[in-house]
């Protein structure tokens, strides 16, 4: 009997492109599926089923390295590309293997192959209520791959996931039960690679069993869970997408820099999280060309297409989706980008989602989220759906961390953004100093902030014993961990806020002024007001006051944790893709 194991795999993966030669564990993760199927003791032959893009050569050269056959087909036609395999195999049995699978393991693809061999089925599954932490392979007999050339060759469901069709129609095949070998059951576990932290999970798990590539045991790895189940939360916020989800990529269009600051970059982050991890979709970034903002995008493992030198962004960005063809396209920009070259967007199918954008653009949009606005806006000529308020707040990381107490002196912290362009650091710590308290002060010296290391000397020389955070990786243990924060309104106003952290505003412009007082009369915070340098009279009359008085700042804290839920990037890609799925919905009805 010929059993042949098919590869499904491509390169062009929405959730993490590319991923199929990605090292795990110093190894590309194809090489992990084909290592560990011939560990199988009944596959005969191995084959990988991928595209005929050209995106997928790497991938089709790789795989003839290894010694595999390929076949390539159509992108969207996985049934297709089955069908090839076996006119050219002329298997008796097939396996479907999902390419993003590293730790199937050769022994009990063999269990679930003889369970259906023997018992005359032609597809195998556990019996119901068994959770296995085993994830992507299928067995299933040539006759049941028949039946689908047949009777579901255009069904969308089995021209995608193939062996999905089944387990919607029981009835069309002979389906068996299996049991599980023992040390198998498990549940809660993602061990297959679909963004990021699925990676990063693979690697733990790795060097927790100090496996070598490939052998790590995935009895032993229940046995670790068992014992350590807090390794689960490195990939936990990833939600395993069904064969009904949508499928599709967004486009965030938003800048950071020394100039702009990188709250909205951070924040963007957050959105495309969920985006990514919870909803499936793929999200890649268009920005101004900028190191800093490039490199924190990357890190995060989203793609960037910066925005060509010269050319006008009315022009660029409408020919870039275009040709992206994304579902939606977020706006987080502070540029001159058009309502007209919003409106073209839309004209082309795409989603147009605008965030916290006062610029007339905004009227093209068909999604609007906004913070707390001290005013509200004009819409007249929008169709827009417009969601206003702190339930709406987008911030620029996950997760409340736990707050350390204070040990004695008061804990003050001056941030004035990544690159505080108006060069306030330096006179804000110093009038910060004069205050007639015992103080604990640090101050944030952005990575995007001018002359970093002059400005870190100063700051010693002027005020021996301050604690100086350059250009850290992350602010929220930061945040958390302070009494009170002297902060420039922006969105580092609305993260203090979540993290229960009172502050004192300090507004560089009107619009910023009206912001914040929005979060003054919440209780957040004390607003100096619009200041065209920092007030030092003022900022230390405030801080004194506030530090004398610990019951102001526990109800402050308390007040800033109710204003700002940190669900905010929750609701709006919630909300992003309920749009999408009624647009379709309203579309097929039309159809």
């Amino acid at each position: 009997m010929k059993i042949l194991a098919v590869i499904q795999a491509r390169m062009s993966s929405t959730r993490l492109p590319g991923k199929m030669l990605r090292p795990i564990v110093g190894r590309p993760l194809l090489w992990h599926v084909v290592h560990r199927l011939r560990k199988s003791a009944l596959i005969s032959e191995i084959c990988v089923a991928t595209t005929a893009e050209a995106g997928d050569d790497p991938l089709a050269e790789y795989a003839a390295s290894l010694g595999v056959d390929v076949v390539r087909g159509d992108r969207d036609d996985v049934l297709g590309r089955f069908l090839l395999a076996a006119d050219r195999h002329d298997p008796d049995v097939l396996v479907r293997v999902c390419g993003d699978s590293p730790m199937i393991e050769g022994a009990l693809i063999d269990h679930l192959l003889k369970a259906m061999i023997e018992k005359g089925g032609d597809f195998v599954g556990l019996k119901p209520g068994v959770h296995t932490i085993h994830e992507g392979v299928d067995p299933f007999s040539r006759r049941a791959l028949e039946i689908l050339r047949c009777h579901a060759r255009r069904d969308p469901i089995a021209r995608e996931h193939v062996t999905a069709y089944f387990k919607q129609h029981p009835n069309k095949v002979r389906f068996v039960e299996a049991d599980l070998p023992p040390g198998y059951e498990y549940c809660g576990a993602r061990v297959s690679i679909d963004c990021p932290p699925d990676a990063d999970f693979i690697e733990a798990v790795y060097d927790r069993l100090q496996a070598k590539p490939g052998e790590a045991s995935l009895v032993e790895l229940v046995a670790l869970l068992r014992r350590d189940p807090s390794l689960l939360r490195i990939n936990a916020q990833i939600r395993q997408k069904t064969a009904s989800d949508m499928s599709g990529t967004f486009l965030i269009r938003c800048d950071g820099g020394p100039l702009r600051g990188f709250g909205h970059v951070k924040r963007c982050l957050t959105l495309a999280r969920r985006l990514r991890d919870h909803h499936g979709f793929g999200v890649s970034f268009a920005m101004a060309e900028e190191a800093l903002s490039m490199a924190l995008v990357e890190k995060a493992g989203f793609a960037v297409i910066p925005w060509p030198k010269g050319m006008a962004e009315d022009v660029w960005l409408p020919e870039l989706i275009a040709t992206q063809q994304p579902l939606g396209v977020v706006f987080d920009v502070r540029t001159a980008l058009s309502r007209e070259a919003v409106e073209r967007i839309r004209a082309g199918g795409a989603l147009a989602i605008v965030l916290d954008d006062a610029h007339a653009r905004r009227i093209a949009a068909d999604l609007a989220f906004y913070p707390p606005l001290a005013s509200p806006l004009d819409w007249t000529g929008s169709a827009a759906q417009v969601m206003t308020g702190p339930e709406w707040t987008l911030l620029g990381f996950d997760g409340r961390p736990t707050k350390r107490p204070a040990s004695g002196r008061s804990r003050v912290l001056v941030t004035l953004g990544g690159s505080d362009p108006w060069g306030w650091t330096l006179p804000v710590a110093a009038a910060v100093a004069t205050a007639r308290l015992a103080l604990s002060l640090s101050v944030v010296i952005g990575p995007g902030m001018k002359d970093r290391e002059n400005i870190g000397a100063r700051l010693r020389k002027l005020l021996p014993g301050v604690t100086i955070y350059d250009a850290p990786a992350s602010m929220t243990e930061i945040f958390a961990n302070t009494d009170l924060a002297v902060s420039a309104f922006g969105v580092s106003a609305q993260e203090l806020a979540y993290l229960g952290t009172p502050a004192i505003y300090l507004c560089p412009t009107a619009d910023h002024a009206q912001q914040a007082e929005v979060f003054a009369h919440a209780g957040c915070g004390v607003s100096l007001g619009h200041v065209e340098e920092p007030p030092a009279a003022d900022l230390v009359r405030a801080l004194e006051a506030m530090l004398s008085n610990p019951r102001t700042l526990q109800t402050m804290s308390e007040a800033g944790m109710r204003f700002i839920d940190g669900r905010g990037a929750e609701r709006v890609a919630d909300a992003i893709v309920g749009k999408l799925r009624s647009r379709r919905e309203s579309q097929a009805r039309s159809a």
